[in-house]
């Protein structure tokens, strides 16, 4: 019984664990900092001399980490990209001073392994 109670307890554990971090997967898509990097994705034109019209954006599973509060912030996120001519992965990290977001550094990893800076 007492086998079967630590079981129970365990995946219980686990479940929690895993609905915790698809919580945060999915607010971290629905924050400020990400609609920032998205938008900044987009209009990179170094990223579309690359890999082409942009056909696919997504933040990859275990890629991101977010900490702000008010008028300061730090993010990072590893974003998947897809375009006409290639795919890749965006690293970047942004920074929140006095309200305002901005890109510290920016890189482009294509999937030949050739890295390519965007800011």
């Amino acid at each position: 019984m007492l086998r079967k109670r630590m079981l129970y307890l365990f995946v219980l554990i686990i479940v929690l664990i895993i609905l915790s971090y698809v919580i945060g997967y999915v607010v971290a898509m629905k924050s400020e900092p990400y609609d920032f990097v998205v938008k900044f994705i987009r209009n990179n034109s170094y990223l579309y001399n690359n890999i082409g019209k942009l056909k696919r954006i997504q933040l990859t599973f275990f890629g991101y980490l977010i900490r702000y509060e008010g008028p300061h912030g730090y993010a990072e996120y590893k974003i998947s990209v897809e375009g006409e001519k290639a795919k890749g992965k965006v690293y970047v990290n942004i920074e929140k001073i006095a309200g305002i977001w901005e890109i510290i550094k920016a890189n482009l990893i294509l999937n030949n392994g050739q890295t390519i800076l965007l800011k």
